[in-house]
């Protein structure tokens, strides 16, 4: 079973690595393009959904970024505890 395991496993990884890079991309190229400073920024991601459709699309590229890391911890978590578990 591990044997198969692993290599799902690294490719999740290296998927949601690739996730993270494109949507870390576009947010700050939608950041630049909004010309938010760092208030503007924190503002933007603490308050609630906005309303404004190009905020929206930051505050959406952003979330998709936080949630690329959170696969990435995941996947870096399970691969030495599938290892583990085989006995490698």
């Amino acid at each position: 079973h591990t044997t198969v395991l692993n290599p799902i496993l690294v490719t999740l990884f290296c998927l949601s690595f690739g996730w993270g890079l494109v949507s870390m991309a576009l947010c700050f190229r939608s950041l630049r393009k909004l010309g938010l400073d760092g208030q503007g920024r924190l503002r933007l991601f603490s308050g609630p959904r906005p309303a404004d459709p190009d905020e929206l699309r930051a505050w959406q590229l952003g979330w998709h970024f936080m949630y690329a890391v959170l696969a990435v911890m995941v996947c870096i978590i399970a691969i030495p505890v599938a290892s583990w578990l085989s006995g490698r």
